[in-house]
């Protein structure tokens, strides 16, 4: 019996060898692990990280000079002339009289630099970069969307990542990080000498560009984000901001951006008695419990103060505001 079941067995391989027998093979599916970067900050895929805050908040299509924050060499500004520059600064061609920021619905680009300075370093700190960039972001459209309020339409073109052709770097050889104005010459010359601003102007066509210069502020800082805008007493055709990202134990906020903006547009500060707002206004803002965004502004992403009827007038978007005479106010400077 055994011997026969082995004959069966060994008759059986026989048979199995001799015929064409085909054994389905197994797929084992691959699974491609994508390459991730050493510097996982940059999305090496974006081309131009800029929008404009529109409706449709689309993606500007062209690309005017370097589009990568990294091919932006950092240049060093103040102490000592660059010798190595040939080329004389090209005066940018305004199309209004009150500096680089004249109307509001012509539509605004904003150019963000990211500055070092004799006591600041950003120090490759990508991730608060994008936050600024953010918090910028969200201003802007809240004065788009604000605007529609008094049937205007006030875009803005701003870079929503650091792989734009509308963000810059750059480091200065003395402090930046103070209120007495006097280093507007040297920011001044800097973007004339190191921005296309007739390039960028073309490429998004718009007829405004408002400077933001970013510094690494710490928390103890006291020096405020404030700008320098063209007015009847401080002729700057080129108009900026001086981002001073945290002061006085806080992040500087959206609504503090908004804020600046539309000082570049012609708005004065109600917090504050000036030659432009008597101190009665001021004490009725007080009195009042004034939400208005050149008065007060709030912490949080959602800004919660409001483009009042007087601040539209300032910028430009309405042509007169009974607050005006009543009060004993300036007059816009966007009134002939």
């Amino acid at each position: 019996m055994k011997k026969a079941f082995i004959v069966f067995i060994l008759l059986l391989a026989f048979l199995l060898c001799s015929c064409d027998l085909l054994i389905p093979e197994i797929s084992i599916p691959s699974f491609s692990i994508p390459e991730t970067s050493v510097d996982a900050s940059i999305d090496e895929s974006v081309d131009d990280e800029s929008v404009v805050s529109g409706d449709d908040g689309s993606k500007a299509e062209e690309s005017v000079g370097s589009s990568t924050d990294e091919s932006r060499s950092e240049e060093s500004v103040g102490g000592s002339n660059d010798e190595s520059k040939d080329e004389e600064s090209v005066e940018p061609d305004f199309a209004g009289k009150l500096g680089s920021a004249t109307d509001i619905t012509d539509g605004t680009i904003i150019v963000s630099i990211f500055a070092d300075d004799k006591t600041t370093d950003w120090n490759g700190d990508d991730g608060f970069k994008r936050e600024m960039l953010r918090a910028l972001g969200i201003g802007a459209k809240w004065i788009t969307d604000s605007a529609k309020d008094f049937d205007s339409d006030a875009k803005f073109y701003y870079a929503d990542g650091l792989q734009s052709d509308l963000v810059y770097s750059v480091k200065f050889d003395e402090d930046m990080v103070r209120y007495d104005g006097s280093m507007y010459s040297t920011q001044r010359q800097y973007v004339l000498d190191e921005i296309d601003n007739e390039g960028l102007l073309k490429k998004y066509g718009a007829k405004n560009i408002i400077y933001a210069f970013f510094f690494d502020t710490a928390l103890d800082n006291e020096v405020n984000p404030w700008t320098i805008a063209y007015s009847k007493d401080n002729a700057c055709d080129i108009e900026l901001i001086d981002v001073f990202c945290r002061f006085d134990d806080l992040v500087t906020p959206p609504a503090t951006l908004a804020h600046e903006i539309l000082h570049c547009f012609g708005a004065h500060d109600l917090y504050y008695a000036s030659d432009s707002i008597p101190q009665a206004f001021v004490d009725h803002c007080v009195q009042s419990g004034s939400n208005d965004i050149m008065y007060t502004v709030n912490m949080g992403d959602e800004i919660t103060s409001v483009l009042t009827e007087l601040a539209a007038y300032y910028v430009g978007l309405v042509d007169e505001c009974e607050l005006v005479n009543e009060w004993k106010l300036a007059k816009s400077e966007h009134i002939g």
